[in-house]
Order: C-alpha cells, then sequence, then structure tokens
C-alpha cells in the first residue's frame, strides 16, 4: 500500500472519490439545512446515499434488519452530531460523517443481539456474529473476489478496507469516520491490510495486491 491517500484500487470513469469531491459542498450545505430542520434537505441525501447505506449494512446483516439499521443512520445523522464532527462547521468531508454515522449504528446492533456476550469490533468478525451468512452477503464490486476473506477480519478493520477500497476514502476520511487521529487511521489500515493478506494466503488465494 502506498504511503499517501491515493487508493490504489484502479478508478472506472469517475470514481466514488471525484464524484464526493464534487458533491461535498452541496451534501455539507444539504446536511446543514437538514440539521436545522429542513426536511427536504434530508430527503435529497436519503435519495442519493440510500443505495449507498443499504448496501454497507446488507453486506453485514441479515435483509430484515437492513432496513431498520438504515433509518437509523438517518436519525443519528442529525441526533449524534457531538458525536459524528460537532456540527457541519466541523466537517470536511460529508461522507466521512454519513459512514462515521453507519458504523456507530452496526455496532450498536451487533452489541443488543450479543447482549450479555462480548462484542468487540476490533475482535468479533461477522463469521463470529453470523456463523451462517446468507445468500445476500457480497462485496462491493471491487472487493467481490475477496468477500470470504473479509468477513473473518475484525469487523471494524472490514470496515476500514471497505471505506478505503470500495468507497476510495483517504485515511484522513476515514480517521473522521472513525473518530481517530489520522496517523492512527493509516496505522490501522495498514495492519487491516496485512490481515486481510494473511487471511488470503491461508485460504489458499493471493495477496490482494
Amino acid at each position: 500500500m502506498s504511503s499517501d491517500d491515493t487508493p490504489e484500487v484502479p478508478a472506472a470513469g469517475a470514481g466514488p472519490r471525484a464524484e464526493a469531491l464534487a458533491r461535498n459542498p452541496q451534501d455539507l450545505a444539504l446536511l446543514a439545512a437538514w440539521q436545522a430542520g429542513d426536511a427536504r434537505a434530508g430527503d435529497a441525501l436519503a435519495r442519493h446515499y440510500g443505495p449507498h447505506v443499504r448496501r454497507f449494512f446488507a453486506d453485514k446483516v441479515r435483509d430484515f434488519e437492513v432496513d431498520d439499521l438504515v433509518q437509523q443512520t438517518w436519525e443519528a445523522m442529525v441526533q449524534a452530531r457531538d458525536r459524528l464532527g460537532g456540527g457541519p462547521d466541523g466537517i470536511a468531508s460529508f461522507r466521512a460523517y454519513l459512514y462515521g454515522a453507519a458504523r456507530l449504528v452496526l455496532f450498536g446492533h451487533f452489541r443488543r443481539l450479543r447482549k450479555a456476550q462480548q462484542f468487540d469490533p476490533g475482535v468479533s468478525s461477522l463469521e463470529d456474529l453470523a456463523p451462517s451468512p446468507s445468500a445476500q452477503i457480497s462485496a462491493y464490486a471491487k472487493l467481490e473476489r475477496l468477500a470470504a476473506a473479509l468477513r473473518k477480519l475484525p469487523l471494524d478493520q472490514q470496515i476500514l478496507l471497505e471505506l478505503r477500497y470500495a468507497h476510495e476514502m483517504t485515511s484522513a476520511e476515514i480517521a473522521t469516520a472513525h473518530g481517530i487521529p489520522q496517523g492512527t487511521a493509516k496505522s490501522r489500515l495498514r495492519v487491516a491490510r496485512q490481515r486481510l493478506d494473511a487471511q488470503l494466503l491461508r485460504m489458499g488465494l493471493a495477496p490482494a495486491g
């Protein structure tokens, strides 16, 4: 992996990052309007990003759980601003704010499911949490062949790699989404990539490259 913030996955056409950069000022303005009470601004964001949020959850939970988690994410976008960046004036990337909210919602979901059992996103993998993956589980298009290996990683590491390679987010954006310093994000990404390559080798597959 390179040391800069350019994703190593080849982009076809504009790619998710180019689109996000172009939309970011508009999205932040819509977020500010939504948090100020403009429901139409929230509807506009939900229409555009709804499929992305659904995909984030559809790869990790059962079909019937997805809609509720998507709704919780949109609610968190308004209600949890203190935990997710301190309001629009302190947010550099709308996507980092969005996936930071989705990540917290996902962790809360698994904590409720586990109840008295321990859930640690830095240790627990989707294979631990859902030992019988259903047919809807698939990685994003760029990570499809890695889906089985990703599911064996701790959940937080899986999310790190998805944000980096499927969504082409920079380490700065990932740091915002995870609520950690950028240097820590880079270090965790490096560890996650190493763990993915090791898992692929255990499965008899070549490293991600």
